[in-house]
């Protein structure tokens, strides 16, 4: 059996830095998702489409 331990240390405050760029990361692509949907680009279809399409 394998087991692994790790232990990172890190200067008070980095990880709260690191989220708000993940963050801010996040909203920059989700904006990036909407223009595509707007130019036409990006189409949302139900999960299941594939599977009623593939039984047809």
């Amino acid at each position: 059996m394998n087991g692994y331990s790790v232990r990172m240390e890190v200067k008070e405050g980095e990880i709260k830095k690191i989220m708000n760029r993940l963050t801010k990361a996040q909203e920059t692509i989700y904006e990036c998702y909407e223009e595509l949907q707007e130019l036409g680009v990006l189409t949302v279809v139900p999960a299941d489409a594939e599977e009623k399409a593939a039984t047809e």
